[in-house]
């Protein structure tokens, strides 16, 4: 007599076996050719480092991020900031960077780097990459940034420091004595400070994007102080921070905002004009 109800013991039948071993077969042959795949695309990306650079960086980001070297302990590992973001200086194709990456590692790089960065830092490579000068123009998600395009009128909408130099860590407090003084003098609210060049640099330490700026000396209408530097050509660095700077690409527009720059830009000449026969 068999057995009725939930005392019946269920047997699989010679249909449904060969059917889960089939299943189990595709699986393993896919994860096998799956791997296989990724194999042979990372062995090719290795041939490739010794002559391409996006090779390479994607290699150093990967040992930045995971020191260990053991994929499986990256969220454990410690990663290396300061290298990922001296490697972002270096990195002029992002798309094949990530491309690399993904061949060498089987996994997504921007993922990745947000795990392993704080949100801020993140920011700071993306930053760092898209405004280098030689950046590669391509058709993937990170266009290259720009600060201020050459020829653009600068205005300080606060005080702002004008320095030598794109590094933001002296502030001209007494306790920095003994940091490198890049400061040259402080523009005032409202003043012009001078044409955008076109060069940039994004100070990773600090946080802060600048701009390179410049004029020439017309001596017939400059203060007193500039007239022994009449022709000369002054270049200089100023945050790009929205906070402190303002641009315009009209003059018009700049001396209605700010009336006081209309005085000044008849000496602060766009740094090419004693260039003009």
């Amino acid at each position: 007599m068999h057995a009725k109800g939930p005392d019946r013991i269920f047997a699989p039948g010679p249909q449904l076996l060969n059917g889960l071993l089939a299943l189990g077969g595709l699986f393993l042959a896919y994860r096998v050719g799956k791997g296989i795949v990724l194999d042979m695309k990372k062995e090719s990306a290795l041939r490739l480092a010794d002559d391409s650079p996006q090779v390479q960086q994607a290699l150093l980001i990967r040992d930045a991020l995971n020191p260990s070297g053991i994929s499986w302990l990256m969220a454990l590992d410690q990663a290396n900031v300061a290298k990922v973001l001296d490697i972002a200086t270096q990195i002029t194709d992002l798309d094949r960077v990530a491309g690399a990456y993904r061949d060498l590692f089987g996994e997504n790089i921007y993922r990745d780097l947000q795990n392993e960065l704080s949100t801020l830092n993140y920011q700071k490579f993306l930053t760092i990459v898209s405004s280098n000068p030689a950046k590669v123009a391509t058709g993937g998600a990170l266009p290259a940034a720009v600060f201020a395009k050459a020829g653009t009128l600068l205005v300080a909408k606060r005080d702002v420091f004008v320095r030598s130099s794109p590094d933001a860590s002296n502030h001209g407090a007494v306790y920095e004595i003994f940091s490198a003084p890049n400061i040259i003098r402080t523009a005032k609210a409202g003043g012009f400070i001078g044409y955008a060049t076109g060069r940039q640099h994004y100070d990773a330490k600090n946080n802060v994007k600048f701009v390179q700026a410049a004029f020439a000396v017309k001596p017939e209408s400059a203060p007193a102080a500039w007239k022994p530097k009449a022709r000369q050509r002054f270049t200089f660095w100023v945050s790009a921070s929205k906070t402190y700077v303002e641009q315009f690409d009209d003059y018009n527009r700049m001396w209605g905002a700010y009336p006081l720059t209309k005085n000044a830009t008849g000496w602060m000449k766009p740094p090419n004009y004693f260039d003009k026969p």
